[in-house]
């Protein structure tokens, strides 16, 4: 009886981690990662063209 109620348990455990596991994977929405991707590639492309003109990047 006990063993029943366990495997029962573990069951429930399994499928609520499916559920969630599913829930945490769907994609943000495109356009926002898309405008903070570009605007770091800028800034980044700004500090690296000061690293090099000031020498310390060769």
């Amino acid at each position: 009886m006990f063993k029943r109620n366990e495997l029962n348990f573990l069951r429930l455990l399994f499928f609520a981690s499916i559920g969630l596991l599913i829930n945490m994977i769907r994609k943000p929405p495109l356009k926002e990662w898309l405008i903070i991707f570009l605007f770091k590639s800028y800034i980044a492309s700004i500090l690296d063209n000061l690293a090099v003109k000031k020498g310390y990047i060769t």
